[in-house]
């Protein structure tokens, strides 16, 4: 068995085969069954009930394009044995594709397998997040102008701290919960579409989605829309023509059914540019009682990052020296610097940095950025 590293999706492999109701079965259960007696943990996320009606409208007779399996097993385990476990049992027709966590290959009758793999305690939010086709990356469209993240871990807040010395900003994810129920109840959707059991119509889910806090019409503009998914995701499609074709006021019906609800309101707030970023994510994360824990991050990552202002030498001195310097050229400058007085160790630099006048650093640092401008020139 060969492994190669490509990108997955729909061009991941040519020429495969949809698959029919029964044969989407009789592949699951036969995946399902094999990692059940090496003690993977192993979900199948459900489809749309209405997923059939939905493909034959689009002149597709079979309504499986792939079959997702996601595949929970322990750190160290090797994934690639087990996928090509699945792969021998299949009769695969192709090499294994390699994608981050994804691998993918072909059956002998050309059906696409795509083995999810994470760790056993994020099936069931991986599940949640995959289950009802594009049920998990519409909400996920709905929560990006409100700087929330939907995925495996759970639900997050999409983290930036800007302004830090010598990397610019710092973008990370901060997870607020993990738990489906609670992250229903904050967003206004049923736990039901979030259990990764449910199959909800197409119907249900524009519904459930529109009538969500995160739901706010104006955010949701046409950059939002990915164009291009539509044409090839039958439920993006139907969700979008909906909204379209809507009759009803979705705006008005959101903010006369959370008139008081004070996440909702402050939701539009944050659109509406009346409370800043920071006040929001405050707000997000105290909701799930983790306001001490952001706030600690932020400081942490903050102190590490940007140095105290009553250092006697560093980046943020550079700068105020030589404003006109670029931020790769300061880097520079720093970089031989550090080079050439680190001698026996780090702390080597710091005791020349202590034991030298400003005047001397200043006059060291003219040199060097004489010699880049020469090295530039030449």
């Amino acid at each position: 068995m060969n492994f190669n590293k490509k990108k997955m999706g729909g061009d991941a492999f040519p020429n495969t085969e949809r698959l029919d109701e029964a044969e989407y079965a009789r592949i699951t259960q036969m995946i399902s069954a094999y990692l059940s007696d090496i003690d993977c943990k192993v979900a199948i996320p459900v489809e749309i009930s209405d997923k059939d009606d939905l493909c034959r409208k689009r002149g597709k007779s079979r309504p499986y394009g792939d079959v997702d399996v996601i595949v929970g097993n322990q750190e160290g385990t090797d994934r690639m044995k087990i996928a090509s476990g699945i792969s021998d049992l299949l009769e695969s027709s192709s090499d294994l594709l390699c994608n981050d966590k994804t691998i993918s290959f072909l059956t002998k009758e050309r059906y696409q397998v795509d083995l999810l793999f994470c760790s056993p305690e994020h099936v069931e939010t991986l599940s949640a997040f995959k289950s009802n086709n594009d049920f998990g990356a519409l909400l996920g469209h709905l929560l990006t102008p409100l700087e929330m993240k939907w995925s495996e871990k759970g639900l997050a807040i999409r983290l930036q701290i800007n302004k830090l010395s010598g990397i610019g900003t710092f973008k990370s994810d901060f997870i607020c919960s993990d738990q489906t129920r609670d992250i229903c109840e904050f967003l206004g959707i049923p736990f039901s579409s979030l259990d990764g059991k449910t199959r909800m119509s197409s119907s249900e889910i524009f519904e459930i989605l529109t009538s969500s806090r995160a739901y706010l019409p104006n955010q949701y503009s046409q950059k939002y829309k990915i164009k291009e998914r539509r044409k090839r995701r039958p439920l993006s499609d139907d969700f979008f023509t909906r909204l379209e074709e809507s009759e009803v006021d979705l705006e008005t019906r959101n903010k006369e059914r959370f008139q008081d609800d004070i996440i909702f309101l402050t939701f539009v707030k944050y659109t509406e540019g009346d409370i800043g970023y920071l006040d929001l994510i405050q707000f997000i994360s105290g909701r799930f009682g983790k306001l001490e824990e952001l706030n600690s991050q932020i400081k942490l990552i903050s102190e590490q990052n940007n140095p105290k202002s009553d250092e006697k030498f560093g980046h943020h001195i550079l700068k105020l020296w030589f404003p006109e310097i670029d931020h790769q050229n300061l880097g520079k400058i720093l970089g031989k610097l550090k080079s050439k007085h680190s001698g026996s160790g780090p702390g080597e630099y710091k005791r020349w940095i202590d034991e030298s006048s400003e005047e001397e650093i200043r006059s060291e640092v003219n040199t060097l950025i004489k010699n880049l401008i020469k090295e530039t020139k030449n």
